[in-house]
């Protein structure tokens, strides 16, 4: 069943369609390391996710509370000794993980650095994503819907933070979760009810009602 699934991963970084990597956003080397350099000599306590296309990527000394909560959603996580020599992988994403209050103001100083060539997206509960500038869901998802012929206006969308405003913009149904960012409530064109209440799923299986 898995296989008949496209799936849209690391914020529109990497999409797998039927078992196959269909497309790949890469990020260069160099800035990843330089990135990850100033990350962890950054006043803030960050926990950090490299995520490559064959792997993410943790370190050996991070806190167990973030292992296990990695672990959740990603399928390959692999423990390393240290972010300064990189394993063998190309490179999409960079996850931060930390606290809440502090989120806002890595991204600011992510996204306020001159020629920077990453961008900085916040993906709720304290996670921030440093992706590459032109890559995001809605990008992703245009080049797909091209593809298979679908309409914008034909698209569904749920969201519920900051990495998912363009997907929302673009899609003619789009949907904010009761629990979503303000800016996610302001962009979606309609709202369905919490995960905790099985927002998704009740606000598609009501659609099809409604078709017959």
């Amino acid at each position: 069943m898995w296989r008949e699934i496209t799936f849209v991963s690391e914020n529109g970084g990497l999409v797998f369609e039927k078992g196959t990597l269909l497309i790949k956003k890469i990020i260069a080397k160099p800035i990843i390391q330089d990135t990850l350099t100033l990350l962890e000599n950054t006043s803030y306590k960050v926990g950090i996710i490299l995520c490559g296309v064959q792997s993410a990527y943790i370190l050996k000394s991070e806190n167990t509370v973030l292992k296990k909560e990695a672990a959740k959603y990603y399928f390959a996580l692999k423990e390393i000794d240290s972010f300064q020599d990189l394993p063998d992988d190309e490179w999409v994403k960079i996850a931060l993980q930390l606290e809440d209050k502090n989120a806002f103001s890595i991204i600011d100083l992510m996204n306020e650095k001159d020629n920077s060539q990453l961008k900085a997206v916040y993906s709720g509960h304290g996670s921030v994503d440093l992706i590459a500038n032109e890559v995001n869901k809605g990008n992703t998802l245009k080049q797909l819907l091209n593809q298979w012929e679908i309409k914008p206006e034909q698209f569904l969308a749920f969201g519920d933070s900051n990495n998912d405003l363009e997907m929302l913009e673009l899609a003619g149904y789009s949907y904010s979760m009761a629990n979503a960012s303000e800016q996610v409530d302001r962009v979606a064109k309609y709202q369905a009810p919490s995960n905790d209440e099985n927002g998704v799923i009740s606000t598609i299986n009501a659609l099809f009602d409604k078709l017959g």
